[in-house]
C-alpha cells in the first residue's frame, strides 16, 4: 500500500516541484506582502508529505483515548500486515522461481487485512473527530513558530529548495530570517557523485577537490547569514547525498585525512526532512519506557543459528554491544537471541535502539533494502528486516543507531527525500536516527 503510494507521490512530486518553484520565484521577484514567508511555505509544501502525514496520525492518536481492546486489535493488524507483506516479497523474489499458489494466498490475506485496517481507521475517524482533524491537518509551520518554539539559541535551520538552475537557501535562527539564491554550477551533480565516490574509494585528492567545491556552492554563500553553530540542514534533491560535516572549508595539499579543514570542526550538523515535520516530532510524546535495546550480528553460533551464506560475523559489533552494556541500562543481545522476532516483539518498549548488523542496499528497489539479524531455527521470521516491514511497525525510540552499511542510502524520490532504511525507522516512529551513507568496515 505504501510502496504504491511512493509511485504515486513520485508522479505528483514532479508537478508539485515545478509549481512550488514558480511560487517561490513569484514571491521573491514581485515582493508580495509576506513574500519571504510565503516563499518558505512553498518550499515546505514540497518536503516529505508522507512522513508528515504519518507523524500527524501518530500525534493524533496520542490525544484521543483508545480502548485497550481497540489498541490491541490495531497492533495485531499491523503485525499481520507486516508478516504477510514480508512473506509475499520473499516469495516473489525467490531466485529459484516463486510458487504462484502461495503468492495468491498471501495477496488475498493482505487484501483482507488492509480492508480491516481501513475499517479500523474509519471507525477512529468517525468516533473521534479530533483524530480526523489532527491527522489531516496540512498547515505548514510559520517562521515565528520556528523562531520562538522550535529553535534553541545556538541553532539555525538552513532549508534548501532546488531548481534546475538555482538553489534557494532559507536561513532561520531566533532573530533572523533570510533567503539566498545560489546559482548552480553545471557540474554540480557530477561533483556530488565524485565526492561520494572519493569517500568510498579513499581517494584523498579527489575528495579534497570536490569537498571544497561543494562547500563553495552549498554552504559558503550562506555562512555569513547566521552566527549559530548548530545547523539543522533540510536538504532537497541531490543535496540528500551530501554529508555537510565532511565538506572542506579550504583547499589544500594535505597528505592525510586528519589535517583536512572539515566543516564538522566548526559546526554541529543535523538533518531534517522538513521544518514542519521536525516541529511535529518535537510535540509528539514517545511511549518507550525502558532505556536501550541493542543487537549484534553473529554468524558463528551454529548450535542455535542457521549460518547465512556470504555473511561473516561482525567482531566489531560484539565489541560495540559490550561497550554499550557498560554505559547504559537495557537489554544487549548477541548470538541467537539477536534475532528479528526479538526486535519486533521488544523494540516498541525502548527509548534507544542500537543495531550493529549487516545492512544490504537494494539499488533497484529501496523498499527491499534490509538489516540482517541472526537467524534461529525456531522462528517464523527470516532474519531480514526490510524497509517495507518497518512501515507496519510502531516504534517509540528517541534515538535509533543503525550501525550497518548504507542505512542512509537509497533511491531519491522527488518531494520525499532518500527512501532509506533510516527514513523507514523515522516513519515507524523514531525521532532521531544515526545512519551511514556508505558501506562500513567492521573494526574492533
Amino acid at each position: 500500500e505504501l510502496v504504491e503510494s511512493h509511485s504515486y507521490h513520485y508522479k505528483v512530486g514532479i508537478m508539485n516541484d515545478n509549481v512550488n518553484s514558480i511560487g517561490i520565484r513569484l514571491n521573491l521577484d514581485f515582493n508580495f506582502p509576506n513574500s519571504k514567508e510565503k516563499a518558505f511555505q512553498f518550499s515546505e509544501l514540497n518536503k516529505s508529505l508522507m512522513l508528515r502525514k504519518s507523524s500527524s496520525a501518530k500525534f493524533a492518536r496520542q490525544l484521543i483515548k483508545v480502548s485497550d481492546d481497540l489498541s490491541t486489535s490495531d497492533t495485531e493488524l499491523q503485525q499481520n500486515i507486516s508478516f504477510y507483506r514480508s512473506k509475499l516479497m520473499t516469495e516473489k523474489t525467490n531466485l529459484s522461481g516463486y510458487d504462484s499458489a502461495k503468492v495468491s494466498e498471501y495477496e488475498a490475506k493482505l487484501f483482507d487485512l488492509k480492508r480491516q485496517k481501513e475499517a479500523f481507521i474509519a471507525h477512529l475517524e468517525s468516533e473521534h473527530p479530533q483524530y480526523y482533524n489532527l491527522k489531516h491537518n496540512t498547515n505548514m509551520i510559520g517562521i515565528s513558530t520556528i523562531q520562538n518554539e522550535l529553535l534553541r539559541k545556538n541553532q539555525a535551520i538552513v532549508e534548501y529548495f532546488m531548481t534546475d538552475e538555482s538553489l534557494f537557501a532559507f536561513v532561520i535562527d531566533q532573530e533572523n530570517f533570510q533567503i539566498k539564491e545560489i546559482p548552480l554550477p553545471e557540474n554540480f551533480n557530477e561533483d556530488t557523485q565524485s565526492f561520494n565516490n572519493a569517500i568510498r574509494n579513499s581517494d584523498l585528492s579527489a575528495y579534497s577537490e570536490t569537498g571544497f567545491r561543494l562547500y563553495q556552492t552549498v554552504f559558503q554563500p550562506i555562512e555569513s547569514l547566521t552566527d549559530r553553530k548548530e545547523i539543522i540542514i533540510v536538504p532537497d534533491g541531490i543535496l540528500w547525498q551530501i554529508n555537510f560535516d565532511l565538506l572542506l572549508s579550504a583547499s589544500g595539499n594535505e597528505s592525510d585525512y586528519k589535517s583536512l579543514p572539515y566543516l564538522i570542526r566548526n559546526y554541529t550538523f543535523s538533518y531534517a526532512y522538513s521544518a514542519t515535520l521536525l516541529y511535529q516530532e518535537k510535540q509528539r510524546k514517545l511511549e518507550g519506557k525502558m532505556k536501550m535495546l541493542a543487537f549484534g550480528f553473529n554468524n558463528e553460533d551454529s548450535l542455535s543459528n542457521q549460518k547465512i551464506e556470504g555473511l561473516t560475523t561482525l567482531a566489531g559489533s560484539k565489541a560495540e554491544i559490550d561497550v554499550l552494556s557498560n554505559l547504559f541500562d537495557g537489554t544487549f543481545l548477541t548470538g541467537s537471541s539477536a534475532n528479528e522476532q526479538n526486535f519486533k516483539n521488544n523494540a516498541p518498549e525502548y527509548k534507544m535502539l542500537h543495531l550493529a548488523l549487516h545492512g544490504k542496499l537494494d539499488e533497484e528497489d529501496s523498499e527491499n533494502s534490509l538489516l540482517q539479524f541472526n537467524v534461529t531455527q525456531d522462528s517464523l521470521e527470516d532474519g531480514r528486516l526490510h524497509n517495507h516491514e518497518l512501515y507496519d511497525t510502531r516504534l517509540n525510540a528517541e534515538l535509533a543507531v543503525l550501525s550497518a552499511c548504507d542505512t542512509g542510502a537509497g533511491s531519491l524520490l522527488i518531494g520525499e527525500g532518500i527512501i532509506s532504511m533510516g527514513r523507514a525507522f523515522m516513519f515507524a516512529g523514531c525521532k532521531s536516527i544515526v545512519l551511514s551513507l556508505w558501506p562500513l568496515k567492521d573494526a574492533v
